[in-house]
């Protein structure tokens, strides 16, 4: 209740008034919509097949729908170039997050902690999403595995492996699926696309 009430509060000071002057985006095209429908299919579905099989390949990782949100959450922006940019920010941010976590994590804390540290990274997470991914990764990757432990606790540097691991192999997929559906839909401008022909 607290958190609606902080949002209309936000919203009436000015925060949801938005930006004027700004423009409007143009509607997509049926093939750019199809295009973005097909990313969002294949890229959860090829990170997921290879998570799967890494958990059951590799000992002590785990969680391997993380791989599948890793794929996911860097081709939601519209332009392929912040696709790009989200992917890596998706690593460096994780990468941060995961050693922020093994570090909070490293001291005995009692359940209470946990749910006034969880608060307080997704309050700086929330912060930041709009402004820097990786910097809000920062925040959101130790709330991700503090809310893991209370859940389900395991060691923690299986659960900091696989966590890192996941989201490596989540983003490198959606760089992937992002070239290769930018290559496809640009050939004239597509670095690797200008190689094959010469």
């Amino acid at each position: 209740a607290f958190c609606v009430v902080l949002g209309l509060v936000a919203h009436l000071i000015g925060e949801g008034r938005g930006i004027a002057g700004l423009p409007t985006p143009a509607p997509l095209s049926t093939k750019e919509i199809r295009s973005h429908g097909l990313r969002f299919l294949i890229a959860p579905l090829i990170a997921g097949t290879i998570g799967i099989l890494s958990v059951q390949g590799i000992p002590g990782l785990s969680h391997s729908y993380w791989a599948m949100v890793a794929a996911v959450a860097p081709i939601t922006p519209p332009r392929h170039r912040d696709r790009f940019v989200r992917s890596l920010h998706r690593i460096f941010g994780s990468f941060g997050g995961v050693m922020l976590a093994g570090f909070l994590l490293s001291f005995p804390i009692d359940p209470w902690q946990f749910v006034v540290w969880i608060i307080i990274l997704q309050f700086l997470g929330e912060l930041y999403i709009a402004r820097n991914y990786a910097l809000a990764l920062l925040f959101i990757t130790p709330v991700a595995l503090m809310m893991t432990q209370i859940a389900a606790p395991v060691d923690v540097p299986d659960l900091l492996l696989a966590r890192f691991v996941e989201t490596v192999i989540g983003a490198t997929v959606a760089i992937g699926v992002v070239a290769f559906g930018y290559s496809a839909e640009n050939p004239e401008k597509f670095p690797f696309t200008r190689l094959r022909k010469t």
